[in-house]
């Protein structure tokens, strides 16, 4: 016959590997959502810095030295395929962004949780390019330009270009998830978004996508 104390350690033990099993079950459901979506959530936070950062103003400012441009990539060709650099480390959504997450969680009668997890996840899989984007994994995002990948410029801006994704938090059902995205054309522009994926019986897909917060 049990004691209280061995009932108690029992319910305890019980409580944690049912705790890690879930958790488990959550990260490979997330590597699925990154293996099968994420050219589309590219697709979905992506903006062409040619043009987002020309706005009206850009007559006002003098033109990059044209010594300087001949050492970056030009970003001219329409054929040529956009490099994108992709943070392989998942974090927690950003203690600025919980606000807006839980905003888009009440609005949208979504039943998710934050989880208070805080170790990183890291992505796997194997990234596979389309017709517009070249993916490659970097580290998380760092002031150092070489670390981020391959400068481009218009004749007017610099930049590169990087996205970086929150873990995934998704319901008790794993019927939806939702997680933050940052797309970086650094140094002059960032863009926050949260997308929110469903599963469905073909799989998973974009469900929303918000814009957050704009530098």
């Amino acid at each position: 016959m049990l004691t209280k104390s061995s009932l108690f350690l029992f319910v305890m033990l019980t409580s944690l590997i049912l705790c890690c099993e879930q958790d488990n079950d959550a990260a490979a459901i997330e590597q699925q959502i990154f293996t099968s979506l994420l050219p589309e959530m590219i697709e979905a936070v992506y903006k062409d810095p040619a043009i987002y950062l020309n706005f009206p103003e850009v007559s006002k400012r003098g033109k990059i030295d044209s010594e300087h441009i001949t050492t970056l990539t030009s970003r001219r060709g329409k054929n040529e395929k956009i490099i994108v650099f992709i943070s392989d480390i998942l974090n927690q959504p950003d203690k600025n962004d919980l606000e807006s997450i839980q905003q888009i969680i009440k609005t949208n009668k979504l039943n998710i949780h934050i989880s208070a997890d805080k170790l990183p996840h890291k992505l796997v899989h194997r990234i596979y390019d389309n017709k517009r984007f070249s993916f490659k994994y970097s580290p998380e995002p760092s002031n150092d330009d070489s670390i981020n990948g391959i400068i481009y410029t218009d004749g007017i801006n610099i930049f590169h270009i990087s996205v970086s994704f929150s873990k995934i938090q998704f319901d008790e059902n794993k019927e939806y998830g939702i997680m933050t995205a940052i797309y970086d054309c650094r140094p002059k522009c960032g863009i926050g978004y949260v997308i929110v994926v469903k599963k469905e019986s073909k799989g998973w897909r974009i469900y929303k996508v918000f814009d957050t917060w704009v530098s």
